[in-house]
């Protein structure tokens, strides 16, 4: 497994705890990713991956409702909700980063982002 792939299952981890005890308190999250990954990049990654799907929960939460036909999210698993709600996050967050690579978070190595080659449609779609 890539070092990035951990960070991800990691991530993944604590928002499954999130998911399954929403008063859960988000600094044992933390706690979890500093413990299970112990460079300072993964970490930070990790840290972007869950705060991303936090900040924009409701968000993503709504797009899935409206996308997954004849499943409401209360049906869905809750692996599966995490999992699409992390693959979203990590999806946009590149794209943001592909576009604006001086606002980068934490540091990725070279030709790991997405090349900065946005149609206009799809500026618009992730302002």
């Amino acid at each position: 497994m890539t070092r990035r792939s951990r960070a991800r299952e990691v991530a993944f981890q604590v928002l499954y705890q999130d998911d399954l005890n929403p008063r859960n308190n988000p600094a044992d999250g933390d706690q979890l990713i500093q413990r299970r990954l112990r460079a300072d990049d993964l970490v930070a990654f990790a840290r972007g991956l869950v705060a991303g799907v936090r900040q924009n929960r409701e968000e993503v939460d709504a797009l899935l409702e409206q996308t997954a036909a004849n499943w409401s999210l209360k049906r869905m698993a809750a692996t599966d909700r995490n999992v699409l709600r992390l693959g979203r996050t990590n999806f946009f967050t590149a794209i943001r980063l592909a576009a604006w690579p001086s606002t980068r978070p934490w540091n990725w190595p070279s030709g790991s982002v997405p090349p900065n080659r946005r149609s206009s449609s799809m500026e618009s779609s992730i302002k």
